[in-house]
């Protein structure tokens, strides 16, 4: 499936740093960990599979 869609938060410099820190013990850059844990937390799979039953909710 096609990545078309972005995320984004605003968060300290402190925590861009710890993230950036925990990115790199997992041997990924920001955006590669941040996908990890996207996908982890929803239950896909990298080609975009969920796994999980999920219920939709307004932003």
């Amino acid at each position: 499936m096609e990545r078309s869609e972005r995320l984004a938060t605003s968060v300290t410099p402190d925590t861009k740093q710890m993230f950036r820190v925990r990115a790199a013990e997992n041997g990924m850059n920001m955006s590669e960990y941040l996908r990890h844990l996207v996908h982890e937390d929803i239950g896909e799979g990298p080609e975009g599979n969920s796994a999980k039953a999920t219920a939709a909710t307004a932003d």
